[in-house]
């Protein structure tokens, strides 16, 4: 569990660290900017967190059973569904962002229409690759999260330190969806490499899910 309590503070703060640093190095005004895009983006994970609150103790039921291949199809017909509303939101964003930000916030948040758009799309990578590191927490292999974790929050702390007084918001947010998109890439490919099993989205998957 110390593991796992470990990578819960790290992600808390990388997601907080750049508020902070925005705080520090800019304008008050440029933090609200920023903090009103980021909780747009909440409604682009929120299918996710469907998957993330049901298929832990399904993983480790099935990995104590030494069948954890079979979970396989479920999770990514699981990741599939959840994933639509997530691409749907990203679109709306997309197209409209400006005009999202100003009915929600008022005319002067059209400024972080471009901070909404790039964790936007972070954010729906996310959702799309599924839950890779609660499959690798819930099968022993915490401490492969942790240094993941680590290693993100290290290099988007360090990257928006850099960025912060020469590009702002924008560098601070686009140092912030690389790191997210590599980390759920990293953890994709980890645990197909240590597991045997692919979280990501797939549609033929589906049709399985329905069947069984």
């Amino acid at each position: 569990s110390l593991p796992m309590l470990a990578n819960a503070l790290l992600l808390y703060i990388t997601y907080q660290a750049n508020i902070w640093i925005i705080g520090l190095f800019e304008q008050q005004d440029d933090v609200a900017l920023y903090a009103s895009a980021m909780r747009l983006v909440l409604l682009v994970g929120a299918s996710a967190s469907i998957v993330n609150a049901v298929v832990p103790p399904i993983i480790a039921e099935k990995n104590a059973q030494g069948q954890l291949r079979s979970v396989e199809g479920l999770l990514r017909a699981s990741v599939t569904i959840c994933g639509s509303p997530a691409i749907l939101v990203l679109l709306i964003y997309l197209l409209a962002p400006s005009q999202v930000m100003e009915i929600v916030y008022g005319e002067y948040y059209k400024a972080g229409a471009f901070v909404l758009v790039v964790l936007s799309i972070a954010e729906v990578v996310k959702v799309l690759t599924g839950p890779c590191d609660l499959a690798l927490n819930m099968t022993g292999h915490q401490r492969i999260v942790v240094k993941m974790a680590a290693m993100r929050a290290l290099v988007s702390i360090l990257g928006g330190v850099m960025v912060v007084n020469y590009y702002g918001i924008i560098g601070v947010s686009l140092v912030y969806a690389t790191c997210l998109v590599l980390y759920n890439l990293g953890g994709l490919i980890v645990a197909k490499k240590v597991l045997g099993i692919w979280t990501l989205a797939g549609i033929a998957d589906i049709n399985k899910m329905v069947v069984r």
